[in-house]
């Protein structure tokens, strides 16, 4: 339980976060433009459809299956159910699941550090920016989060505790994320690894501990799968990943070798699928055989394509989003720092001014490079300390985590993408400001953590 001091401070963070995100939606001018993103429009066609008629289906695109997975538009529409189609309801209910988030990653950091830890991970999470802008966006961001949070901070008491109740609760969360987004699809082939790392002395207790959590976790894929086969004709999660894969990722690849804009590589690409819907086996085959090609051609620059934009998801801000919330014509026009050209000076000022005149917004951005910075530093430091002290376990847990999650971003990536870890981002900041906090008393540094 908090010491009543810490409980007074976890309840101002939590108060900090509601008037502050009630201040970006009034920033907003009750705008509801300035709440949608570009994905925005399918979730909501598909949301208003089942509040009218109880089916998940995209009116736009009839029989066609939707490109997302439609946990997200299932969420919207029972909101309109209950409240109407009004965005309002929305966002204070994803102000709502953030707060969660702060209560799950209080309870990861307790579990496995102390209370200190723990408090500091909620102070972070108070001021974090990511949290507080997609709070506001009609986007799946702040459902997959928590739902990702919970499956970790069910996985780890599993860890910590040999609880199979828990190892069950954190296959269903998973298994319930696919919905939302099939993001944790080959995440689980890592948590398998773990398991086995637990039970490397019993490996036969461990393979069986393996199946469980196999079998909790893929009963929800496959349901969805077969709901697909009888609604749409198409037994698969979604066509999302083919669609970033071979449309999104290919058209980048097709801008850099024939030199040409990425719109118009994007123009160029969807000539690949003329004729071809979504339910169609044979849509993706000419742009796979054209992606394979320029692999084999041009390995260094496929890989670094990728590369960078795993980059730019690690090391992405969360101010551009901040910018639509007050300007919403922005959308669609690049404020990205990564975006920029010209020196470090140059990318940093443009990140900071570009898109927009109001001061407190190029106020927030400056501030919030520097935070950035020093929370890499963080971090960086923090995994550092793990592997010198031989909390190998804990390490490669963080660290496989954040690189699996950003690598699936490779595709196209964006700061919008690290909310999936952003939490795992705090954690270690959390541990690196209290092992600072130890080193400038005087103490020795060690890891206080039972994960070993």
């Amino acid at each position: 339980m908090m010491q009543v001091s810490h409980k007074n401070i976890y309840i101002f963070c939590i108060i900090f976060y509601v008037f502050a995100s009630f201040f970006l939606y009034f920033i907003a001018a009750n705008n509801y433009d300035a709440h949608l993103d570009l994905d925005s429009p399918g979730y909501i066609r598909v949301a208003q459809q089942f509040a009218q008629s109880n089916i998940l289906i995209d009116p736009a695109r009839g029989n066609i299956i939707p490109v997302q997975t439609v946990g997200y538009p299932l969420f919207l529409g029972v909101i309109y159910k209950l409240f109407g189609q009004n965005f309002s309801f929305i966002i204070i209910l994803q102000v709502l699941l953030s707060m969660g988030i702060a209560w799950l990653l209080y309870s990861i950091a307790f579990m496995l550090f102390n209370a200190e830890v723990a408090l500091i991970t909620v102070i972070l999470w108070a001021i974090n920016l990511g949290y507080l802008v997609f709070s506001q966006f009609i986007l799946t961001d702040i459902l997959l989060a928590i739902l990702i949070i919970a499956g970790l901070q069910r996985f780890l008491s599993f860890l910590l505790f040999s609880t199979k109740k828990a190892l069950i609760q954190s296959a269903i969360i998973f298994g319930i994320s696919l919905i939302v987004k099939p993001v944790a699809l080959f995440y689980v082939f890592i948590l398998y690894f773990f398991l086995l790392w637990k039970y490397k002395k019993n490996i036969v207790y461990g393979l069986k501990i393996v199946c469980l959590f196999a079998i909790c976790f893929y009963s929800f894929a496959g349901s969805y799968m077969i709901y697909n086969k009888s609604m749409f004709g198409a037994f698969t999660i979604a066509p999302v990943m083919n669609e970033n894969i071979y449309y999104y990722f290919l058209a980048r690849i097709t801008a850099r070798v024939e030199n040409i804009s990425y719109p118009q590589a994007i123009k160029k690409t969807a000539q690949l699928f003329e004729g071809k819907d979504h339910n169609d086996v044979f849509r993706w085959q000419l742009a796979r055989e054209k992606l394979f090609n320029y692999f084999f051609q041009k390995p260094t620059l496929v890989i670094g394509i990728w590369l960078n934009n795993m980059l730019k998801t690690l090391g992405g801000f969360y101010t551009s989003q901040l910018k639509f919330l007050v300007n919403p014509a922005l959308k669609g026009i690049s404020t990205s720092f990564f975006e920029k050209n010209g020196s470090w000076y140059d990318c940093i000022k443009a990140y900071i001014f570009d898109g927009t005149n109001n001061h407190l917004v190029q106020s927030i951005s400056f501030l919030y490079l520097i935070c950035v910075f020093f929370q890499f530093f963080l971090i960086m430091s923090t995994l550092c300390i793990c592997l010198v002290q031989g909390r190998f376990f804990l390490a490669s847990f963080f660290g496989l985590t954040i690189l699996y999650f950003a690598f699936i971003t490779g595709h196209d990536g964006c700061a919008r993408y690290r909310i999936m870890f952003e939490g795992l981002y705090l954690l270690l900041a959390a541990l690196g400001i209290w092992l600072l906090w130890e080193y400038i008393q005087h103490r020795k540094i060690r890891i206080p953590s039972q994960l070993s």
